[in-house]
């Protein structure tokens, strides 16, 4: 009497060797899996934070964040995320038309403007997150419930290199009745993707 049970033979599972998209120092960014990798020194949990804040909140196409690798303490890892199309704005621009010039103009402007229509009620990341100033050496701190305190942190930071004459004058320059909006701390034509003349992500 015959019986069926097997589930017959397995299918041969596809394995995909990551690419490497970009790499300075211990950052690695790779795609593998329609997905992008981010690792290396240096990421923080505002970034994973913010990229999920904007997601919700506007319709501005940023990444979405798919799961998080972290290290015993809690430090990040890694972070995966979706690949975004298009290509860079800094590499495009030059054979883009004026309409398509215009037209990623106007998505820009939009994206900015929902950004700034969201407000804050302290300086730092999404889900009260630090602050974190600086390009190549950073500084961390907060978050800040007042302009001031944050205006305290920035020059903590800066102050002991500013000549003594000088420094009564810089520290008055600093205002403490600033609206505070989200932002994007490096909208740089490298961050932005493009393609058919539109925006297709805002990156890092």
């Amino acid at each position: 009497m015959a019986s069926f049970g097997g589930r017959g033979p397995a299918k041969p599972t596809l394995e995909y060797k990551p690419q490497i998209l970009h790499s300075l120092g211990s950052r690695t960014i790779e795609v593998c899996n329609n997905q992008v990798i981010k690792s290396g020194a240096g990421l923080r949990n505002h970034e994973v934070s913010n990229m999920k804040f904007v997601a919700e909140h506007t319709i501005i196409p940023v990444p979405r964040v798919h799961r998080v690798e972290r290290d015993k303490d809690g430090k990040v890892l890694k972070i995966y995320m979706d690949y975004m199309p298009g290509k860079p704005l800094d590499k495009s621009w030059a054979t883009m038309t004026e309409s398509e010039r215009k037209s990623v103009a106007e998505d820009l402007c939009n994206y900015i403007n929902q950004l700034r229509k969201l407000k804050g009620g302290y300086i730092g990341g999404a889900d009260r997150g630090q602050a974190v100033i600086g390009q190549h050496v950073f500084h961390e701190g907060g978050p800040f419930d007042q302009e001031f305190q944050f205006n305290d942190f920035l020059f903590s930071k800066i102050i002991s290199r500013v000549p003594s004459t000088l420094r009564y004058h810089a520290t008055k320059t600093f205002k403490e009745d600033h609206e505070i909006v989200f932002t994007h701390s490096d909208t740089a034509p490298r961050n932005i993707l493009v393609e058919g003349g539109h925006v297709t992500g805002i990156l890092d």
